[in-house]
């Protein structure tokens, strides 16, 4: 797909459904170093957040053909577009955001499985508390 489309795409669909979305922050862990003189001390991981925009869906059970699905279970879809620094979303996740809307209380997932359309305007995150 030319990059000018894959590109255009997602921009168009972040500014059309701006002001229907919620704010979120997708945070990945990234593995620490060892110390070689603390070894017992395993590593240290870090963890780094990224803003993104984004609602959530109920889900339906047709998105993750072959993952296991728990009762609980939700779509978060956060928009391409949003994410900050072009973070491409990963099952070892986690993403933070309002649920139910308008609730006014926030909710961190665990991220289980991902899947996104052709130009990565929606990343669909199988998500689990």
């Amino acid at each position: 797909m030319p990059k000018l489309i894959s590109s255009y795409i997602p921009q168009q669909l972040a500014k059309y459904l701006g002001k229907h979305v919620l704010e979120a922050t997708l945070t990945r862990a990234t593995p620490g170093e060892r110390d070689p003189f603390e070894v017992s001390a395993g590593t240290q991981p870090t963890t780094r957040d990224y803003a993104a925009d984004g609602f959530v869906m109920s889900y339906d059970g047709t998105e993750f053909p072959g993952t296991v699905v728990t009762k609980g279970d939700v779509i978060v879809a956060l928009l391409g577009a949003s994410i900050e620094e072009d973070l491409v979303p990963d099952a070892n996740d986690t993403v933070t955001i309002e649920h139910p809307p308008e609730s006014g209380t926030m909710v961190t997932f665990r991220v289980e499985a991902v899947a996104t359309d052709p130009v990565a305007a929606i990343y669909k995150l199988l998500a689990r508390v």
